[in-house]
């Protein structure tokens, strides 16, 4: 949309993509080898500091703006063979809210990059301050705060995403600083985790 603007604002209407080109969508997410092929192309580093460039100086108010960056849902809807295929509904009217708050759950996918710590890890960030800190207290504190199910667990993907995640490839749990930090704050002496 933004850059059909630009060419009719630079070039005039003649060169509009309106008639010929309504919307881009794309339907499909790409696939593993899909976007593993898109690695192969070595992107120039002067088109790398441009794009970097741009994202870094773009304001909040013009990220969102549906001029720069128009984001789409697409829910399936039964209907009859006269309906209409696409419709549009504004993310302000009633009916955009609802579908806002029941459909679009923002889903985060959590890297291990912000969950750098593996239990001996943190024990020893721990024990840098309270020196009787342990594995066994550790697991003492899990349990207590609940942040991630027991050992063994049908569901080890329920954890408290806020400090912990279950890192399938290992079959284990992954901490972050946060979870350093509140366990600092939280904890003075052993009888806190009674």
């Amino acid at each position: 949309m933004n850059f059909d603007k630009i060419l009719v604002q630079w070039f005039g209407e003649k060169t509009s993509l309106q008639k010929n080109l309504s919307f881009a969508i794309q339907f499909a997410k790409l696939n593993l080898h899909q976007a593993s092929n898109i690695q192969n192309f070595n992107i120039p580093p002067a088109i790398e500091a441009l794009d970097l460039r741009l994202n870094t100086k773009i304001s909040d108010e013009l990220a969102n703006d549906p001029q720069y960056k128009l984001k789409v849902l697409f829910a399936l809807l039964s209907g009859g063979k006269s309906s209409e295929h696409i419709e549009f509904i504004s993310p302000e009217s009633a009916q955009g809210k609802e579908i806002h708050n029941i459909l679009i759950k923002e889903k985060t996918i959590l890297t291990s990059d912000e969950y750098p710590f593996k239990t001996k890890a943190i024990v020893d960030i721990i024990k840098g301050k309270l020196s009787w800190f342990s594995i066994y207290y550790h697991t003492k504190a899990w349990k207590k705060f609940k942040i991630r199910p027991e050992t063994k667990s049908n569901t080890p993907r329920k954890t408290q995403s806020k400090y912990c995640i279950y890192d399938a490839a290992h079959k284990d749990y992954l901490y972050n600083q946060k979870w350093a930090e509140f366990l600092l704050k939280t904890i003075t002496s052993k009888d806190d985790l009674k």
